[in-house]
């Protein structure tokens, strides 16, 4: 007779099963409120295409390319004070998007929100690279499996606000973000792990000289053109 071995489920520490269920919140609040920016912005606020792709740009670029910076910042003073933030400046950004009207004031939150993401994508992901190596695998499973979770339940709930008024998302993601970032603060992320830190100068020139990360940058750029695709064409046709 076969006998069939079940996997021991892994057992994560308290602050890392806190961060995966926020990672599931937090990709729900992004996709329930970045594919209506630019819907909003043509249909409500009647931006131009110069305007709506200021805004989308600069969102665009500062969550994707500040994470090299963050991640140094983050070796340098910690996964909790960069999560913290990151969190504060995305609630700070889609408050923003809900009070204001200008092209200027929502480029200028657009790089807010952008750089929240950066920031506390830099945070979370440093913390789960500093768990032991022989769990990383299941880590970033899981990690996968709660970021699916939001981008099915982000959209339901964006479409249903949508219907009332867009603005009821941002106001909705702002204070989940802001929240979060209370609760951040009192959970001390990544305080109890010990990592060797050294200078930004350092961090970077380590990343700039890793081959393994230029493979990945460069099979990743499809992802990219997908972007304006998922965020502004899509929705805008089916809007």
């Amino acid at each position: 007779m076969i006998k069939v071995v079940q996997p021991e489920r892994p057992f994560w520490p308290h602050d890392i099963r806190r961060l995966l269920w926020m990672q599931g919140l937090m990709n729900a609040s992004h996709f329930m409120t970045i594919p209506l920016l630019a819907l909003y912005m043509s249909a409500n606020l009647h931006f131009g295409a110069a305007a709506l792709a200021s805004v989308m740009s600069a969102n665009l670029l500062s969550a994707q390319v500040l994470p090299l910076a963050a991640g140094a910042i983050t070796d340098r003073f910690g996964s909790h004070r960069v999560i913290t933030l990151g969190l504060l400046l995305r609630g700070l950004g889609f408050l923003g998007f809900s009070y204001f009207e200008g092209v200027s004031a929502w480029v200028v939150f657009a790089v807010i929100a952008g750089t929240g993401v950066a920031c506390y994508e830099g945070g979370v992901y440093g913390l789960f690279g500093r768990q032991p190596k022989e769990s990383h695998s299941a880590l970033f499973a899981s990690n996968n499996q709660m970021l699916n979770v939001g981008a099915v339940v982000g959209p339901t709930v964006g479409g249903l606000a949508g219907l009332a008024d867009i603005r009821v998302a941002f106001g909705v993601s702002a204070i989940l973000f802001i929240t979060l970032s209370v609760v951040a603060h009192r959970s001390k992320f990544g305080s109890s792990v010990s990592s060797r830190r050294q200078s930004m100068i350092e961090s970077l020139k380590a990343a700039a000289t890793h081959a393994g990360l230029w493979r990945l940058i460069v099979v990743s750029l499809p992802w990219f053109f997908l972007f304006p695709q998922l965020y502004v064409a899509f929705p805008m046709y089916a809007g």
